[in-house]
This record gives C-alpha cells, sequence and structure tokens, in this order.
C-alpha cells in the first residue's frame, strides 16, 4: 500500500503529498510513551486486588484454572483470545495478568502512534497520550478485561494492513473473534479494504483462521461450539437496554469528552482522505460504534452496555482525535474556524445525549453512578465551550487577535481533558463489593470458621479463597446438595441469585438444614445486606 504525506493544514487536499513532516519524530513520541506507561504501571501495582468488574475477575480465574483444566482454554465465555495469552503468565498471578495487560495497552498506544505518523499527520506523537488520556482505557490497563487485548490485535492489524502485509494482518484480526464476538463487524470491513487494495480475493479466508481453529477444537474435545452463538440473538432482560443515543453518553466515560469531542471532529478528516490506510481507520471505529449501539439498543446478544465495550477501538479513536487536532491547529482561518465550531456542537450533542440518558433511565443506568457525580461538569464544559467558540467565531470574523481566536477552543478543551484525567485517571480501588467480602473474611476468622469450605457463585470469593473449579462444574445448586455438613454457603442476588443460578434466599432462610452465620452491610445506596453466609447443618435438596 503506497502511503503518502497528508498535509494537516487544508482538509480538502488529503492526499497532498507536500513535504510536510510530523513536527516532533520518534524522540518525543518515545518520551510520552515511557512517562504514561510508568505512570499506568505504578497505578497497576498499587491496585492490588481491585478490579473494573467481577468479570475481570473470572477472566483471570479461567486463565489460572486452565493449567489444571485445559479445557478452559477453550471456553467461550472465558474468550480464547483472551485465556490463551493470558495462561501463560497466569501461574504468576492475579498482578501478572493485570501487568500484562498494562503492556499490550502500552504497545497498542505504540501502534497507533505509528499509524498515525505513517498517514503523515504533524502531531502524530499526540497518538500516544490521546490513547491514555481516555479514562476507562487507562483504568482497564490495571485488569484482567477482553477489551485490553481485543484493542491490541486490531490496532496490529490496522498497523500491518498500512505496510502491505494483509495475510498475517488479517490472521492477527481472525484472534479478536475468538475475543470479542461483536468484533466480527470488523470482517466486512477489513474484506472490503483488501478489495480496493487490490488483494487477492482468497487473502479473505485469513479471516477465518482463529475461528475455525477454535469450532475445530471444540468440536474434537466435546466442547459447546462457539459459532452456534451468532445464531441465537435473543434478548435479555438481564442488562436492560439503551436508547440510540446511549453510547453516546459512554463516551464521556470512555474516552473522555475531549478526546472524543476530537475524534468526532476529525472523523471527516478521515473519511475525506482518499487512501484506504486512512478510511479504513475510521470505519472500522465507526462499524464497531454502531454495533454497540445496535446490540445495547434491542438488548441483543445479553449486551450489557458498559462504556468499556468501546475500548476495543480507543487506539483507533486515538488516531482521529490526532486528525481532529490537525484541523484545530490548522493555519487556514476557514479550517480551524469550521473546526472549532464543530468541536462546540459536538460537546453539546454529548451532553444533550447525558441528559436524555438521565431522562430515560431515572437514575437506574448500570454505569449512572460513574456519570451523575460529573454531570454538572460536563454542562459548564458544554455551555463554556460553547461560550469561547462563539467568542472564537466573532474574533474570526473580525479579524482581529487571531493566535488569540484560533487557541481559544483548544485552550477549553484542554481544560477539560486536565479535570478528566485529574478527575478520573488514579489507580483502581476496592469496590464496595469488594470491601464487602473482605470483611466477611475477616469476620469469619473471628468466629472461628475461616478453615470452612464456602460454597458460592461470586467470582471474588474464590479468587480471595483459592478455591478452584473445573471446566465441567455442577452447577452452584448441586455444589449447595453436595457440600459437606459444616460448610458454608455464601448469598448474594448478582450472582447467587441470578438467572444463570437461580439460588432463593428463603432455600437458607426457611430450611433447618441452615443456619444463619452472618449478614454484611449493604452495598451504597441498597438497604438489604449484601452477603448472607449460612452454615449447612445437615442432607438437604433443593425445592423442585
Amino acid at each position: 500500500m503506497t502511503v503518502t504525506q497528508a498535509d494537516s493544514s487544508d482538509e480538502l487536499q488529503p492526499n497532498d503529498t507536500s513535504e510536510a513532516k510530523p513536527v516532533e519524530g520518534y524522540a518525543v513520541a518515545g518520551i510520552a510513551l515511557a512517562v504514561c506507561f510508568l505512570a499506568t504501571l505504578a497505578c497497576t501495582l498499587f491496585s492490588g486486588n481491585a478490579y473494573y468488574h467481577l468479570d475481570d475477575i473470572t477472566h483471570y480465574l479461567y486463565a489460572a484454572w486452565s493449567w489444571r483444566w485445559p479445557a478452559y482454554l477453550l471456553n467461550d465465555w472465558g474468550r480464547p483470545g483472551f485465556t490463551i495469552p493470558y495462561a501463560a503468565v497466569a501461574p504468576l498471578g492475579f498482578m501478572a495478568c493485570k501487568i500484562l495487560s498494562t503492556v499490550l495497552t502500552a504497545v497498542s498506544a505504540w501502534l497507533a502512534y505509528l499509524v498515525t505518523r505513517r498517514l503523515g499527520f504533524r502531531y502524530a506523537w499526540l497518538a500516544v497520550p490521546l490513547a491514555f488520556a481516555q479514562p476507562v482505557y487507562f483504568l482497564l490497563a490495571q485488569t484482567t478485561l477482553t477489551e485490553t487485548p481485543l484493542a491490541f490485535y486490531l490496532i496490529v492489524a490496522v498497523y500491518l494492513t498500512q505496510r502491505g502485509y494483509w495475510s498475517p494482518a488479517l490472521i492477527i484480526l481472525s484472534i479478536a473473534f475468538i475475543t470479542r464476538h461483536e468484533a466480527v463487524i470488523f470482517a466486512p470491513v477489513f474484506a472490503w479494504f483488501a478489495y480496493r487494495d487490490k488483494q487477492p480475493i482468497w487473502k479473505v479466508l485469513w479471516l477465518a483462521t482463529a475461528p475455525i481453529a477454535i469450532n475445530v477444537a471444540c468440536w474434537l474435545f466435546d466442547q459447546p461450539i462457539p459459532v452456534l452463538k451468532y445464531f441465537e440473538p435473543k434478548p435479555t432482560q438481564q442488562y436492560g437496554h439503551g436508547g440510540w443515543l446511549t453510547f453516546f453518553q459512554r463516551t464521556l466515560h470512555a474516552w473522555g469528552p475531549t478526546v472524543t469531542v476530537l475524534a468526532m471532529i476529525g472523523t471527516p478528516r478521515l473519511l475525506c482522505d482518499k487512501r484506504n490506510s486512512a478510511r479504513l481507520v475510521i470505519v472500522s471505529a465507526l462499524a464497531y460504534f454502531f454495533a454497540q449501539v445496535i446490540v445495547f439498543r434491542f438488548g441483543l446478544f445479553a449486551s450489557g452496555g458498559y462504556s468499556r465495550f468501546l475500548i476495543g477501538i480507543s487506539p483507533l479513536v486515538a488516531v482521529a482525535a490526532v486528525a481532529g487536532v490537525e484541523r484545530l491547529l490548522s493555519t487556514h482561518r476557514p479550517i480551524w474556524t469550521r473546526a472549532g465550531l464543530a468541536a462546540a456542537g459536538c460537546m453539546l450533542l454529548l451532553w444533550l445525549a447525558l441528559e436524555r440518558q438521565l431522562m430515560l433511565q431515572g437514575g437506574q443506568d448500570i454505569e449512572m453512578a460513574v456519570i451523575h457525580y460529573a454531570v454538572w461538569a460536563i454542562r459548564i464544559s458544554s455551555w463554556s465551550l460553547a461560550g469561547l467558540a462563539l467568542i472564537m467565531l466573532v474574533l474570526s470574523r473580525m479579524k482581529r487577535l487571531p493566535l488569540v481566536a484560533r487557541s481559544l477552543v483548544p485552550a477549553g478543551l484542554v481544560v477539560i481533558l486536565s479535570l478528566t484525567v485529574y478527575g478520573l485517571h488514579r489507580p483502581l480501588r476496592p469496590t464496595p463489593d469488594a470491601q464487602l467480602v473482605d470483611e466477611m473474611l475477616v469476620e469469619l476468622e473471628r468466629l472461628g470458621l475461616a478453615d470452612r469450605e464456602i460454597v458460592s457463585a461470586h467470582p471474588f470469593i474464590d479468587l480471595r479463597t483459592g478455591r478452584a473449579m473445573p471446566a465441567q462444574r455442577p452447577t452452584t445448586v448441586g455444589l449447595i446438595e453436595a457440600a459437606p455438613v459444616g460448610s458454608l454457603v455464601a448469598w448474594e442476588r448478582q450472582f447467587a441469585g441470578g438467572e444463570d443460578h437461580g439460588v432463593d434466599l428463603e432455600w437458607f432462610t426457611l430450611s433447618p438444614s441452615f443456619r444463619r452465620v452472618l449478614a454484611t452491610e449493604p452495598l451504597p445506596f441498597r438497604d438489604v445486606p449484601y452477603l448472607y453466609v449460612f452454615e449447612k447443618r445437615g442432607p438437604w435438596q433443593a425445592p423442585r
């Protein structure tokens, strides 16, 4: 693939072959990467056993248990594209897997820089800090969630296509399909651009490499066939569903207001570029984003609609954000004027999406606690940026103070970015439910019950107690029935009482076979205990 130098000073001539070079070279990008990586690594080390979502713990446990029960390597819920590489370091512990995520995050940010540099942007080095500046991208670097390796596989594939290595790019991308189900949306996108790049049609078959390997392995070892998931888009009420603007609001948390706005105003810049290498970046990002919108809008495939689902395209978003920076810092007045007005308009759109989400969900949104405390910050930021854009427009029309006028909107975005980093970039902290689990274990030790087996459906309890479960494990109800007298049963509503396990609290409170040992404090904003612990005192069969 031939790459030409793009002139960031004129968005109407995306294929200009002038000799414009990036403002800074590898040195500045390398320094930015080193600073961001070391800061993230420090946060990872300080995070301890803290997790982002409980899926974080389960993914790690599957990787760790795969050494004893290799069937976990093929487990579809665990995602083989995650489990297989993380299993390599899982014997070293949860922290080792977290550090692997931190390394993948840094490598992905560096590849975003290389992709941006190859597109010829003057400020390509900004791709590194603009990747790490995305709040959830930064936080997931301290976790063992699947979005981090997905982002890695995707940006590697994009980088390889830029260099003309389509076969390895498509093979790497195929691993993304067994890392997150929704990543399959990239298949037609990459296939189309391979066709536009005049690649032999047979190369598209490389996209099936990893899925075929995993599905054949599952068939050979009598495991559930993952491909059948795509033919079961059953609606679910487990997570509810959102509206058409839900994921626009999610971007405020996932990517942060500034990076989101920059990416939005940079999107036309990449779409207008006639090079496949530029359009592949933005079309991939848009396809994935709107796939998330549609899936959660209709409640398909048990999607939780979490903001972390957007992190798979974070490196591409950083590339688009650099394109936005190029427009804002252009030396051509019409370009930076339009970019400044567009930035204010995009910020207002995000604010309206947030207000709409608050209205629709009535404060019960699954992640509203994160945004709720920042809602006034978003309102003030949106109005302030709109005001700066109007001042910029007046000054530009008067042709006075051009440098001041051009700097107003970028300065406002820098302030918003600084406040975002200050407010959201920090080591992961123990969640309230994790703290209650720890308090439960301390209380059991005080009661002299620390040596008892604890049967539960809670993954963090498994992590803290060191319990390992086989891949073909019995149901939670079966484990409780088979548990010896004297065992402890920990019940909570999210897992044990959820639709996947179906264990009712009344089974224990009304049965003489169980004695309540303790009940923890409630979670914040709740009025019932989070955990109940019962001692099994006699044989018991679940009501049928």
